[in-house]
């Protein structure tokens, strides 16, 4: 591996570390210091603060991936209509949610919550974006820096109010909001050092963003939303204790899927750029594959066998109940796993409609789904609904993306023999305690080791 593509991973592992910090640690810790209940109020507000961010992304960061930026003049107005795109979004949402929150007639912590939240994801996505711009120009360093500056300002708040301050739902959220605010201030500065442009606020050039990144938007907020929509249909036909038992399987979900999104994070721009070289995508993308196959499957015979440690040690034995959800949860996992390399494909070889199209269809699945299930069976047919959401989106990126390249390919038959052993090793002699499962952490490590080894042998 070359100096330049070492300090690249070194940077989408920092990266990525303080994502899960972040979007994650901070979830399991509100789980461990509250009851159910909160836990679903703050995990509700949490998804407000998210669909608020993905409504103001508008796609936006993943368009920045594939911009042309060799074109000074090019790139300085697409950037300008991007920022104004997103203000004038920001205003609208301001305009007509903040009433709707401050005047509602049952005014509470939660509606607190949302509020705090909700303000969270304005400078949480305009930090976003900028750091998308230099993730496009391979200068993965500075985002990694505003994720390290924000995770540590959010552990070390935490540590403060958890020992003298008060460990409730509203003072959280104002940490975060907090957290937040210095992540957008660190991007700013970075930003207007690196991009030197004359913006100014436009609304002939805000719609015509609107129009160039439809599809990265509509890709973006549906694809999101397929992760939201069953957490607000709970919320309305049950309660607050339902919910939280559902975002916890969620967040396992989503902490899953997360090494996903910043994969496609890093290969996007580079598959991009050679969009043309068929060949060079297909030895990526096959090795992708590979690499991703054997990630995910240790990952899942890891929670299929110390499911009960993982959720004392992530969240408490309040929510064991989701056990009896683990088959959904390990499927879903898989499903979306099944998606990663076939997304990556799409986007870069500019099929982005298709993977737009997906989504809608995708979403219009999960609300039927979720209409007819949730009230019906409850918290397990929220996860009915988002298991057949997931296997219709997948079902479309693969049948697209293989046509475009043949990805599906074993390059090293010996890795699916010792997977099998391992399998079967740990079937025989696994016990679901926190000792096993360190050991089975390491073991894991070993194996992907030898796995990756093995694919730059073959390569």
């Amino acid at each position: 591996m070359s100096k330049a593509n070492k300090r690249k991973f070194y940077y989408l592992f920092i990266t990525l570390f303080f994502k899960t910090v972040i979007n994650f640690v901070l979830v399991f810790y509100v789980a461990k210091v509250v009851n159910v209940s909160d836990f679903g109020s703050f995990t509700l507000s949490f998804v407000v603060m998210t669909i608020g961010v993905l409504l103001i992304d508008y796609g936006y960061n993943l368009h920045s991936l594939v911009l042309n930026y060799k074109n000074d003049d090019e790139i300085s107005k697409s950037i300008s209509s991007i920022i104004s795109g997103k203000i004038f979004i920001a205003l609208f949402l301001i305009i007509v949610f903040l009433p709707f929150i401050l005047l509602s007639p049952s005014y509470s912590d939660s509606m607190s919550v949302i509020l705090i939240l909700g303000a969270s994801s304005i400078p949480n996505s305009f930090g976003n974006l900028f750091y998308s711009f230099f993730k496009a120009k391979n200068q993965y360093k500075i985002e990694a820096i505003g994720f390290l500056l924000q995770g540590i300002l959010l552990i070390i708040l935490l540590l403060i109010n958890h020992f003298w301050g008060s460990q409730d739902i509203v003072t959280i959220s104002l940490i975060v909001l907090v957290t937040k605010i210095l992540y957008f201030v660190y991007s700013f500065l970075k930003f207007r050092v690196e991009f030197r442009l004359d913006f100014q606020l436009s609304l002939a050039n805000a719609l015509k963003s609107y129009r160039i990144s439809f599809s990265y938007g509509v890709h973006l907020i549906f694809g999101t939303l397929i992760l939201y929509v069953d957490t607000l249909f709970l919320s309305y036909f049950t309660d607050m204790e339902t919910v939280g038992y559902y975002q916890s399987g969620l967040r396992l979900v989503m902490a899953a899927s997360l090494f996903g999104a910043v994969i496609t994070d890093g290969y996007v721009p580079e598959i991009s750029k050679r969009f043309q070289d068929k060949l060079f995508i297909t030895k990526k993308m096959v090795s992708l594959f590979n690499f991703l196959a054997v990630f995910y499957t240790l990952l899942l015979i890891t929670l299929a066998f110390y499911f009960n440690s993982i959720i004392n040690i992530l969240f408490s034995s309040e929510f064991e109940l989701i056990g009896r959800y683990l088959i959904y949860i390990l499927l879903i996992i898989l499903c979306r796993a099944a998606g990663i390399v076939p997304g990556v494909i799409l986007t870069s070889l500019g099929l982005q409609k298709i993977r737009a199209l997906a989504v809608t269809y995708s979403c219009g699945l999960s609300i039927i789904l979720n209409l007819i299930l949730v009230p019906l069976y409850g918290l397990e047919g929220a996860f009915i609904s988002f298991l057949a959401t997931n296997l219709l989106l997948n079902f479309i990126y693969i049948f697209y993306s293989i046509k475009e390249i043949k990805f599906i390919k074993i390059t090293v038959p010996k890795i699916i023999i010792v997977l099998v052993i391992y399998l079967i090793l740990q079937k025989m002699f696994s016990i679901d305690n926190i000792l096993c499962l360190c050991i089975s952490i390491i073991i894991n490590l070993l194996i992907q080791g030898f796995t990756q080894k093995k694919l730059k042998a073959t390569s």
